[in-house]
């Protein structure tokens, strides 16, 4: 992780003068702005919130993290730095931690917010969504409703997602920006809000496109491929230098959100045995955290490489398969939950509840009524199997919970039942806090 974004020597800012409304690489909002600069030169400052009294917020940390997280998943953002500085309002001196930004418009390029561009511009009667399919932007509206969803973003109106204007008449998409609105910035500096707050669970937002939950918005209309896996190794370096900017209750809060997707994703290779191609013709993904199905159909596949509910995407030339026809095809290839015989079913496939990411990792996704199957995805999904099947029996063995292990070790429960099924690879140190939980010593060795 780059080191630039953050100031952590104090700077000088006290001659900039504030106010809720400035011309900034985004839109007026209710969070007090500053600009040095003109045209492409101009750098925009903005607070975190401030009420009257005092800077009570986190805001400029949570764009600091939110920006680092795009750089990881390789998604075209509006860089923000931390400043460490001291600055004059209400005629008071003050010390604070605030973001700078620069302009990301070019020389004469004009910016429209979404909301008023479909208003003038998107067909009658289209929602948001379509226009932007129309314009050729559903990929980074998919990313935006992606990043929003890891990071609890509870304000993603129609001001805030911009339209960039060109001379030559034609428009694109600005880079993802203002997302300090996120993790948990509704509690302000409320310490004991913050550390009561689960981050996993379902959050109700401000959304222009799509669902006011987050979680709806991947299920039902935005899955999409990551091009770097989220581990939680990245949490360091999403969090690296806020030591004295962020305190550190707050720190390990926020990195609880990336247990949405860093420990339950789950991927699989789809392979047709009997076809003229033994590669694989699809990703199909699972989200443990939201129960949303995926898939993605590589370029080369023609609608006679995947299985039939998949081919008439493919032959209209749409490789993304809608959430709702990849679960379809999932219902057809195993066992109902309401089966008469489940259980025996579930205790052949080594499981104690109902999977069905579990059953289709345990079958390989076979079935009598083609040649399917599925393989997958990391070296490490065997093992990461096995050991969930060992945490949960000396669990078991104990006589805790799944509540009682994740409190003991400093996880939440989503954590641990991921990390039972087989979906996490969990660092050393989070090893060696379940195994003290459990009353055993960590070993490892090579045989």
């Amino acid at each position: 992780m780059r080191s630039y974004d953050i100031v952590q020597k104090e700077q000088d800012l006290t001659a900039l003068e504030w106010g809720e409304r400035v011309n900034s690489s985004g839109t007026a909002g209710t969070y007090l702005k500053a600009r040095t600069g003109q045209g492409a030169r101009a750098i925009y400052y903005k607070l975190p919130r401030y009420n009257g009294i005092e800077f009570d917020g986190h805001e400029c940390i949570n764009e600091l993290v939110a920006a680092r997280l795009m750089r990881l998943l390789e998604i075209d953002h509006l860089e923000y730095r931390l400043i460490h500085a001291r600055v004059v309002v209400d005629g008071r001196e003050r010390e604070v931690w605030l973001n700078s930004s620069k302009n990301f418009r070019k020389s004469r390029e004009r910016k429209l917010s979404l909301s008023a561009y479909v208003s003038l511009y998107g067909e009658q009667g289209a929602s948001p969504y379509e226009v932007c399919r129309a314009h050729g932007w559903e990929g980074q509206i998919k990313q935006m409703m992606l990043v929003d969803y890891l990071i609890a973003n509870r304000d993603r109106h129609g001001s805030n997602i911009e339209v960039i204007l060109s001379p030559d008449g034609s428009a694109r998409l600005a880079p993802i920006f203002d997302n300090g609105l996120s993790f948990v910035a509704p509690f302000a500096g409320q310490r004991d809000a913050i550390e009561a707050f689960d981050p996993l669970r379902r959050v109700a937002t401000t959304n222009y496109i799509g669902s006011r939950f987050l979680e709806d918005n991947l299920r039902d209309i935005a899955p999409v491929e990551l091009t770097h896996e989220l581990k939680l190794e990245d949490r360091a370096a999403l969090f690296a230098g806020l030591e004295h900017a962020a305190p550190d209750y707050l720190s390990k809060k926020c990195g609880r959100s990336f247990e949405r997707d860093g420990l339950t994703m789950r991927r699989f290779e789809l392979i047709d045995g009997e076809g003229r191609e033994l590669r694989p013709s699809a990703i199909i993904s699972y989200d443990e955290a939201t129960g949303a199905y995926g898939a993605r159909v590589e370029d080369w596949a023609e609608p006679g490489d995947v299985p039939a509910i998949f081919a008439a995407f493919v032959a209209r030339g749409e490789r993304d398969i809608p959430s709702k026809w990849v679960q379809a095809w999932v219902d057809e290839r195993i066992a109902p939950p309401g089966r008469q015989n489940i259980g025996e079913v579930l205790r052949s496939h080594g499981l104690m509840e109902y999977d069905s990411a579990a059953l289709l990792a345990s079958s390989a996704g076979r079935s009598s009524q083609d040649g399917f199957y599925m393989r997958e995805i990391g070296a490490s999904a065997k093992s990461a199997r096995c050991l969930g099947r060992l945490v949960e029996k000396e669990r078991l063995a104990a006589g805790k919970t799944q509540v009682d292990l994740a409190r003991q070790s400093g996880m939440t429960q989503t954590a641990v039942s991921v990390l039972e099924r087989g979906g996490a690879n969990p660092t050393l140190k989070t090893l060696e806090r379940i195994a003290d939980a459990l009353g055993k010593n960590l070993v490892i060795k090579f045989e």
